[in-house]
């Protein structure tokens, strides 16, 4: 079943939202010994789920599915296809333990679902949690990790039931040896807002909180209007475009108002292809009129500011996040980028299936080594 932001029902258990103000699920460990306090932490949640059933292995994506519908982040459930569901999961993609547990509400019948997550890592001595809340009007994924040195915990909250607020919240707070290192919180209206402004937080942080779950492609997908204003260099015009274009660019600056709208009207009635044109076109001789109108026309059409827009052309990562698109052409022109900005040739089938092509990136990512 889909479960949409607007059909998630309040789960009866507010505690479940550990996170809402900043908090973790752990905390900075205190006493002579810090690691004893992630593997305490470990230790103690499996020990309470030992009561819960067990049930067949699942990869994480057959548990909960990141998507994004609207500009939101969705949480899609295929493991409560068939309804509520309780129970520890052995998932065959991540080595910690897992559980699911789901509310129904009283009155609508509705499922709410939880799903929770803890690993030992770095030989056993830190501990990492992950946790997904569903709720009627809330969405919240969190990743924390704690050890020796302290604690880094990173959520993102979406509420869509305040009118005064933008709905997307990220929040990090990261303490080591009991000082706080880290604090962020930005709101956006959407995630591609998100990204749009604030790329390098959504980038340090949103990326490993997904990869957590083995799922950062469809949070990290570029629309490709975005992508296409960043590569607008390298797109091919249809035939007849310039044709129909340098006239409407002459009559943009008309002695009459209403033939100067009508210009206008025109290129926006073209859209996106005369955006992307009038973007790459040398203003000399025009005139303010002209610019202004040509400014308007593509802030209508691109997400991006230019500043934004020649940073996101040197952001390896954010390249390889555009070759995901299904515009053929849209990917040659990023492999193109890409390999200019990285100084050598970069080799990719740009035609092979989609979930080869992903695996492609991915190793590309890995080898181009982006985190540094």
């Amino acid at each position: 079943m889909r479960l949409l932001m607007g059909q998630r029902v309040r789960a009866a258990a507010l505690v479940w939202i550990l996170c809402v103000s900043g908090g973790a699920t752990t905390g900075p460990s205190t006493g002579p010994d810090p690691n004893a306090s992630a593997v305490s932490d470990f230790n103690s949640a499996i020990a309470r789920w030992q009561n819960l059933p067990l049930l067949e292995k699942r990869s994480i994506s057959q548990v909960v599915q990141f998507s994004e519908l609207d500009g939101l982040l969705i949480a899609d459930w295929p493991i409560l296809r068939s309804g509520a569901l309780n129970g520890r999961i052995p998932l065959t993609d991540l080595p910690g333990a897992a559980i699911i547990e789901t509310g129904v509400g009283r009155q609508t019948g509705s499922i709410y679902p939880m799903f929770e997550y803890y690993e030992l890592i770095d030989s056993g001595t830190a501990c990492r949690h992950l946790q997904v809340l569903s709720m009627p009007t809330r969405l919240q994924v969190v990743r924390d990790t704690e050890g020796a040195d302290g604690f880094e915990t990173v959520s993102v909250l979406e509420i869509l039931d305040r009118s005064d607020a933008e709905p997307v919240t990220l929040r990090v707070q990261k303490i080591e040896d009991g000082r706080q290192k880290v604090s962020v919180v930005v709101t956006a209206a959407t995630m591609a807002d998100l990204r749009r402004e604030h790329p390098m937080e959504f980038e340090s942080y949103l990326r490993p909180l997904f990869n957590a779950f083995h799922q950062a492609q469809p949070i990290f997908a570029v629309e490709d209007t975005m992508a296409w204003q960043v590569m607008a260099d390298a797109w091919k015009p249809p035939a007849g475009l310039r044709q129909r274009l340098v006239p409407l660019i002459a009559q943009l600056n008309a002695d009459s108002y209403s033939a100067r709208e009508q210009a206008q009207s025109a290129l926006r009635q073209i859209g996106e292809p005369a955006a992307l044109y009038l973007s790459v076109q040398d203003r000399r001789g025009w005139t303010d009129e002209q610019k202004a109108r040509v400014d308007k026309l593509l802030s209508e059409f691109f997400p991006l500011s230019p500043d934004q827009a020649r940073t996101s052309g040197r952001d390896v990562n954010f390249l390889l996040d555009c070759l995901a698109s299904d515009d053929a052409d849209l990917r040659a022109a990023t492999l193109q980028r890409l390999s200019k900005v990285v100084g050598r040739n970069i080799n990719l089938d740009l035609d092979q299936p989609v979930a080869q092509r992903l695996d492609a990136i991915a190793r590309l990512r890995r080898e181009l080594d982006t985190s540094h």
